[in-house]
């Protein structure tokens, strides 16, 4: 999805103006090895058993070790709470360590 953001002309009357696509957030996902494909590599369902998610999660690692955006979508998982599937090469319970990890290194914020 494309947020979209008002820009302003110069000399443009008040509240007129052209919109423009915001990629700044997520155009690193266009390189991104997952982009072709499905979600159920990186995301599991319910009924899910433990042997069949630790195979789904290392199918998903292999798929992001060679990502050239790996570092950047573990980051945005991160920043955003992502709490479901693989990003970046980790699992939500990684993630979760991190961002504890993260918290106390910065003093509990």
């Amino acid at each position: 999805m494309v947020r979209q953001v008002r820009t302003t002309h110069a000399g443009a009357g008040e509240g007129r103006g052209s919109l423009r696509a915001c990629t700044d957030q997520w155009d690193w996902q266009l390189r991104a090895r997952c982009r072709s494909l499905g979600t159920e590599t990186f995301f599991g369902t319910d009924s899910e058993t433990r042997g069949a998610r630790i195979r789904r999660e290392r199918r998903a690692r292999a798929i992001c070790g060679e990502c050239p955006v790996r570092e950047r979508c573990r980051d945005h998982a991160l920043r955003v709470g992502e709490s479901h599937g693989v990003w970046g090469g980790t699992s939500a319970p990684e993630r979760a360590r991190l961002h504890r990890k993260q918290r106390r290194r910065n003093g509990g914020s």
